[in-house]
C-alpha cells in the first residue's frame, strides 16, 4: 500500500506569540491603584509627608538612587522599605512618577520653573535619561514661547534666572543642547554692557552658563547683507 501523501499547510507571515500589549497602560494601572506595590515614598516638608505607594522594580529602573535606597541589607530603607524625601515637593515628585510609569514628559509653560524643579529631582534621584528629555523638551518649548510669545510681554528676562540655575547642574556633556536653548532667547536678550559686568563680578553667572551663551551666540542667524548677525527689529526700520 502506497504511503498516504503528506499534506501541505500554508504558513502565513509569522504572527507575535501573543497580542502586543502596551506597556503605558498597565504601568498607570499600576501607578494609579497602588496594587502590589512594595515601597512607600514620603515626600515634602517634615510637617507635611505625601505618601506614593510604588514598584521598586519600576523605580529603580532608572535611578541610580533609587536602585542604591532599596537594596537591601545596605541601607536602612531598603528594609524599611519606606524612604523620605524632604528635599522635592509632592507636585514635582509627582510629574517625576508620573515620567517613571508612562515614560513621558509634558509640564506647562512657566518660563523653565516647572523644568527647573523636574531637573533638580531628576538630578537628586539620578535619573538620567529623564534628565535628557527635560532640556530636549525645554528647547522645543523656547523655540515656541520665544519667537512667537502669547502672554508673557518679557519671556526672555523671566526665563533667564531659571536658566542660570538650570546651567549650574549641568555639565560639559550637556552643553550641546543647553546651546540649542540658548539659540532660542539669546538674540531676544535685551541688557546693557554695564550690567552684564557687573553681574559676571558678582559670579551670578557661572562658567557654563557664559561658555554655552558665547557658542550661542556663534550659532544665531546671519544677516542677508552682511553674513553678521540680525540687527533688532527696532534698529531694522530705522
Amino acid at each position: 500500500m502506497s504511503e498516504p501523501e503528506e499534506s501541505v499547510v500554508e504558513v502565513g507571515p509569522e504572527q507575535p506569540a501573543m497580542a502586543a500589549t502596551s506597556r503605558k497602560p498597565v504601568l498607570r494601572y499600576m501607578l494609579e491603584t497602588g496594587d502590589f506595590s512594595d515601597i512607600t515614598i514620603f515626600v515634602g516638608s517634615s510637617t507635611k509627608k505625601t505618601p506614593f505607594n510604588l514598584h521598586r522594580s519600576v523605580i529603580c529602573a532608572n535611578s541610580e538612587f533609587f536602585k542604591a535606597a532599596c537594596k537591601p541589607g545596605i541601607f536602612k530603607e531598603g528594609a524599611d522599605q519606606e524612604i523620605i524625601l524632604p528635599e522635592i515637593d509632592p507636585a514635582t515628585f509627582k510629574r517625576v512618577v508620573a515620567w517613571q510609569y508612562e515614560q513621558g514628559y509634558q509640564v506647562p509653560w512657566s518660563s523653565g520653573y516647572y523644568d527647573l524643579l523636574m531637573f533638580q529631582a531628576a538630578d537628586y534621584l539620578q535619573i538620567q535619561p529623564l534628565r535628557h528629555e527635560i532640556l530636549n523638551y525645554l528647547s522645543n518649548s523656547c523655540q515656541l514661547e520665544f519667537c512667537y510669545p502669547q502672554n508673557d510681554n518679557s519671556p526672555v528676562e523671566n526665563f533667564l534666572p531659571n536658566f542660570i540655575k538650570l546651567c549650574e547642574l549641568c555639565n560639559k556633556s550637556d552643553v550641546e543642547v543647553l546651546s540649542s536653548i540658548a539659540v532660542q532667547f539669546v538674540y531676544h536678550w535685551e541688557f546693557a554692557v554695564a550690567d552684564l559686568m557687573d553681574d559676571l563680578d558678582s559670579g551670578m553667572y557661572g562658567s557654563l552658563f557664559v561658555a554655552v551663551i558665547i557658542g550661542a551666540h556663534h550659532r544665531t542667524p546671519c544677516c542677508r547683507e552682511c553674513g553678521a548677525r540680525t540687527p533688532p527689529m527696532d534698529q531694522e526700520r530705522e
